[in-house]
């Protein structure tokens, strides 16, 4: 075997620095990714899904179903969904006692969980419920209802309290007849006291055609529902764009 047919088998010497240098290549590359999982933008935040308020009040033209809304963009919760056109459904935010959109003085009042929080949200779905709130409070709350405790009477509503046993524990069904035949219900968690965290409680009612409204805010409030009921009613109505 020549010199030459022997040089090309033997395997090319590299530097002793090259391996090292690799190793530590793809160690910084491991603890970057790491680093990033970690305090990086998570996923729902590169998709616009994280909460993000804003005080830019641009209206966005949003269609739901067949209903045309123009939404100040203060009010939509989620960056992805302040973008003009269609959509199933849309989540927005409001604050106590105006029902106004966020502004930087909110922040704040958004960051409050407690009983008194001033924050309203709410969500606006394409479609009708699948049941109305009559037909869900027959069917299903006082089927799930202690037998044992009585109802009884809060601040101009009716309070069923949930069985033990039922998937309803700790949660009680507070319900309210309206003019023009409308029934109202609303269903209430209960305070996490140990952490200074209010109960949540929502109403979930068909708006109109096709649409179906979703709003939810702290027990501490229950005892001026219908105001805020009154108010959600009136900034929904403000919201959606005349026909035509």
């Amino acid at each position: 075997m020549t010199d030459d047919r022997r040089a090309a088998d033997e395997p090319e010497e590299r530097p002793g620095w090259l391996y090292p240098l690799i190793l530590f290549a793809i160690t910084a590359a491991i603890g970057a990714v790491i680093l990033y999982l970690y305090v990086g933008p998570g996923l729902d935040e590169l998709t616009g899904a994280a909460v993000r308020p804003t005080s830019e009040q641009a209206p966005v033209a949003v269609t739901l179903g067949t209903r045309r809304f123009a939404i100040p963009g203060n009010y939509i919760r989620l960056p992805a969904q302040r973008r003009a056109g269609p959509a199933s459904e849309i989540e927005l935010q409001a604050f106590l006692p105006d029902m106004h959109g966020y502004a930087d003085a909110d922040d704040e009042g958004l960051r409050d969980v407690s009983r008194h929080s001033p924050v309203v949200a709410l969500i606006l779905k394409a479609g009708a419920p699948e049941l109305s709130e009559r037909d869900r409070f027959e069917r299903i709350y006082r089927r799930n209802a202690d037998p044992l405790k009585p109802p009884y009477d809060y601040f101009g509503l009716t309070v069923m309290q949930m069985a033990e046993d039922s998937g309803y524990v700790d949660q009680k069904v507070f319900t309210r007849e309206l003019d023009g035949g409308e029934f109202a219900v609303v269903i209430c968690s209960a305070d996490d006291k140990e952490h200074d965290i209010g109960g949540l409680c929502l109403r979930e009612m068909a708006w109109g055609e096709g649409l179906t409204a979703i709003y939810s805010f702290r027990g501490g409030r229950l005892r001026n529902w219908k105001d805020i009921d009154d108010a959600v009613k009136a900034l929904l109505t403000r919201l959606e764009a005349p026909p035509g």
